[in-house]
C-alpha cells in the first residue's frame, strides 16, 4: 500500500557548495523528483523587485500593504509557475531560468528570505508541492528538496538529510565557472565574488528566522576537496537503502 506522503530527501548548504548540481544529478540517477527552494525565493524576490515592493529593511515586513502584495504575489506564482524536472522555471509560459541565475536576483532573494511571512508562505507551498508531485507521479520513489532550511524547518521529518559546505575560495571559483564558463577570472574579480558569496551566506546564517545551519541529524559533506562525482556517490550510497526499502513497502 502506497503512503500518502512521499519520501523526502533534503540537501541544504552554503552558496556554491554544489548542492543544486548534486541534487539534480542524484534525482536523475535514481528516478526522483527535485526542487530547488532557492529558485522559488529568487522568483519571489525578482517579481517583488519588478513590481517595486522589494523590502529593503525588516521594518517593512509588518506593513499591511506589503504583506498583502506579497501574499498576492505568492498566490499568483503558485497558480502560474511550472517547475520542470531539469530545473527550468516558467511563469505563464515565460522562461525565467536565466533571470533567476543572475547575482542581483540572489540579492533580491536574500531580502525576502528574511521575512517571516514569506518563509511561511513558501514553506507551505513546498510542502504542498511534495504532496502534488506524489499524486501526479505515483511511481516516483522520492523527492529531493534542496535549499537553505529544508531539513531544519520545511521538512523536519525528512527520511534523510544532507548539508554541503566548502571553503570560500572554492565557492568563488565554482560560482565564477557557472557565471562565466569560458572566461578565466582575474584575482581581483575572484576576490570580489568571494566577498559577495561570504556576505550572502552571512545574511542567511545570522538571520533571526530559519537561519542557515545543518540539521542536527544531517550528514555533513565538505565538498572542498571532492569532485562532483564523489559527492554524488556519497549521497547516492546513503539514500539507496531508504529508497529501496520504501519502494518495496509501496509495492505491497
Amino acid at each position: 500500500m502506497r503512503s500518502a506522503h512521499p519520501t523526502i530527501i533534503t540537501i541544504d548548504g552554503h552558496a556554491s557548495s554544489g548542492k543544486s548540481s548534486v541534487a539534480q544529478q542524484v534525482a536523475q540517477t535514481h528516478n526522483l523528483r527535485w526542487m530547488s527552494s532557492g529558485k522559488l525565493y529568487r522568483m519571489v524576490g525578482l517579481m517583488a523587485y519588478r513590481q517595486k515592493f522589494l523590502p529593503q529593511h525588516s521594518a517593512v515586513f509588518d506593513n499591511p500593504s506589503y504583506q498583502a502584495k506579497l501574499t498576492d504575489l505568492v498566490n499568483n506564482l503558485r497558480a502560474g509557475l511550472t517547475y520542470q524536472p531539469n530545473g527550468t522555471i516558467r511563469l505563464n509560459h515565460v522562461d525565467y531560468t536565466t533571470d533567476l541565475g543572475h547575482e542581483n536576483t540572489g540579492k533580491y532573494a536574500s531580502f525576502v528570505a528574511k521575512d517571516p511571512l514569506c518563509r511561511q508562505l513558501l514553506s507551505d507551498w513546498q510542502r504542498q508541492i511534495a504532496i502534488n508531485w506524489q499524486q501526479e507521479d505515483p511511481q516516483c520513489k522520492g523527492i529531493i528538496f534542496e535549499g537553505r532550511d529544508m531539513g531544519t524547518v520545511v521538512f523536519i521529518h525528512a527520511a534523510i538529510k544532507f548539508f554541503l559546505t566548502c571553503d570560500l575560495l572554492t565557492k568563488a571559483k565554482r560560482r565564477w565557472g557557472e557565471l562565466y564558463p569560458n572566461q578565466p577570472p582575474k584575482p581581483a574579480e575572484l576576490q570580489q565574488l568571494s566577498i559577495s558569496l561570504e556576505k550572502r551566506d552571512a545574511r542567511d546564517i545570522y538571520r533571526k528566522i530559519a537561519p542557515l545551519k545543518p540539521a542536527a541529524d544531517a550528514y555533513i559533506i565538505d565538498t572542498t576537496h571532492k569532485n562532483f562525482d564523489d559527492v554524488v556517490a556519497i549521497v547516492s550510497k546513503k539514500i539507496m537503502p531508504i529508497i529501496n526499502q520504501n519502494n518495496s513497502l509501496n509495492s505491497l
